[in-house]
This record gives structure tokens, sequence and C-alpha cells, in this order.
């Protein structure tokens, strides 16, 4: 997985497919600090903005 340094959007990727799916489902953060920040602010915009409905787990 490519960080957000390097010109990776995750919720520019989620969005890119989401009207694929009937609904997504998120985790609510990673696995170390950063990434808790990092997975933990995309899951707030991915639920904020979702065309479809969000389950976070």
């Amino acid at each position: 997985m490519r960080d957000r340094r390097q010109g990776w959007k995750p919720t520019k990727a989620i969005f890119t497919c989401a009207t694929e799916f009937n609904t997504l489902v998120l985790g609510s953060h990673g696995s170390d600090l950063v990434e808790r920040i990092l997975i933990g602010n995309v899951a707030k915009t991915v639920v904020r903005r979702s065309p479809v409905p969000v389950t976070v787990v």
C-alpha cells in the first residue's frame, strides 16, 4: 500500500469504484498510530460523502 505522501489518495480511490457496489464496508482504523489517524480520517470522509451506504467496523 502506498501512502499519501507518494500521491495515493485513499478516498479518491474508494469513490472511483463506490458506485459499482450497493454498500461499502470499511475498517475504522489501522493497526498502528499513523494508520489509525489516516484510516480513521478516510473512514470519516467516506461516511460523509459516499454515494452508497457505508458500514464501519
